[in-house]
C-alpha cells in the first residue's frame, strides 16, 4: 500500500502542497506483479503547512496522520494509520 500523509479537516492547519521525502528505492516485486517503492530504516517526511484564515492566535495541536505498510522480503504487515500531535504556535 502506498504511504499517505494528511492533516485531518476541522483544524487550524491544512497542507499547502505534497509531502516531501527522500527518493525511495524502486524495485520489481513478483508478489505485487510490478514496481514497488521502498524506504529502509528511518526516514523523514516534510509537510508544507498553512494556517487557515481566521485561526486564533496561540498554541494549537496539529494532528498529522500517516497511512503506511511495513514489509520485509518474506511478508507484509497489515497497513495501519498512525497519528502524531504537534504543538504549533500561531502568532498575531
Amino acid at each position: 500500500m502506498p504511504t499517505r500523509i494528511w492533516i485531518a479537516g476541522s483544524q487550524n492547519f491544512s497542507l499547502a502542497g505534497a509531502a516531501q521525502s527522500p527518493e525511495p528505492r524502486v524495485m520489481q516485486d513478483a508478489s505485487f506483479a510490478g514496481e514497488v517503492e521502498l524506504y529502509e530504516g528511518e526516514i523523514e517526511f516534510t509537510l508544507p503547512v498553512r494556517v487557515v484564515p481566521g485561526a486564533a492566535p496561540g498554541t494549537h495541536n496539529m494532528v498529522v496522520s500517516a497511512y503506511c505498510q511495513s514489509c520485509n522480503n518474506k511478508l507484509c504487515l497489515p497497513p495501519k494509520t498512525m497519528k502524531a500531535e504537534v504543538p504549533v504556535t500561531i502568532g498575531e
